[in-house]
């Protein structure tokens, strides 16, 4: 009986990125814009964060009324940046 990821307890997210601590190979980032809170579980980071950044205009986003959505490549570059950027600062 094939067990499924449920019952194995592993959390995979929206991208279908096996869980960090198996060191499975990552599929690629989508290309295409998504919204928002699926944009925050590839990227890892939580939703609130995200529209706070994309808010203050950090982060670049489109926002079409009550739609947000984000080229998560892109986003991915930038927070890669900024971290590197931390990190040779300490």
């Amino acid at each position: 009986m094939e067990r499924s990821r449920i019952d194995l307890g592993l959390t995979w997210d929206s991208c279908g990125n096996p869980p960090l601590s198996f060191g499975v190979t990552q599929k690629p980032l989508p290309e295409e814009p998504l919204p928002l809170n699926l944009a925050a579980r590839c990227l890892r980071v939580p939703k609130g964060w995200l529209l706070l950044e994309i808010q203050a205009m950090r982060i670049p986003a489109l926002i079409a009324g009550r739609s947000v959505l984000v080229h998560v490549p892109t986003v991915a570059a930038i927070l890669a940046e900024r971290a590197k950027v931390v990190n040779d600062v300490k």
